[in-house]
């Protein structure tokens, strides 16, 4: 075995990786329903019924609507900071 095995594979990963350079599309900082749309996905796509079935799961359990901690629902009795300097002011 000589040096040849070596250039012949370096070759190949250099073509692979001007391959994936070229024609993979970049995927970094998208969500599932944009991947889905950007491969071709229709309206019943995996991207769409994984959405529906984590609607129904934050509904089930009383989050739907929640979009960060500052929209959760005080229990009764209870305080949070930004409500305790409201309270003050």
């Amino acid at each position: 075995m000589k040096y040849g095995t070596y250039i012949f594979f370096a070759a190949l990963c250099a073509g692979g990786g001007l391959f994936v350079w070229l024609y993979v599309p970049e995927t970094k900082n998208k969500t599932l329903e944009k991947l889905d749309v950007y491969f071709d996905g229709d309206a019943d796509g995996i991207a769409v019924n994984e959405r529906e079935r984590m609607r129904r799961i934050e509904e089930s359990l009383g989050l739907a609507g929640v979009q960060g901690p500052e929209d959760l629902k005080v229990g009764e009795g209870e305080e949070t900071a930004e409500h305790a300097e409201s309270v003050e002011v």
